[in-house]
């Protein structure tokens, strides 16, 4: 397995086909990957599961965020180029 670098950078951009997806590591490496519509639509429902999945067991133990954190969370180094 290669190794794992820590997100440091990713971009979003469309394409005549889909999707140009970049993800750049802290150690300097990078990937481009082009994705269909139906691929891209695959990722945020597999996220949206890991997600929803993490929320409810925070929840369970009582340490969920508060509603004020809630509205404080981004995401750094995150770009979405909207130009085709």
């Amino acid at each position: 397995m290669a190794d794992v670098q820590s997100l440091s950078q990713f971009t979003l951009s469309e394409t005549p086909d889909g999707y140009l997806i970049e993800i750049e590591g802290d150690g300097g490496g990078s990937i481009a990957v082009e994705a269909t519509p139906e691929q891209l639509d695959a990722i945020i429902d597999a996220l949206d599961d890991l997600l929803s999945e993490d929320e409810a067991a925070a929840d369970e133990v009582g340490d969920g965020p508060d509603e004020e954190e809630d509205e404080d969370r981004h995401v750094d180094d995150v770009v979405h180029d909207d130009e085709s």
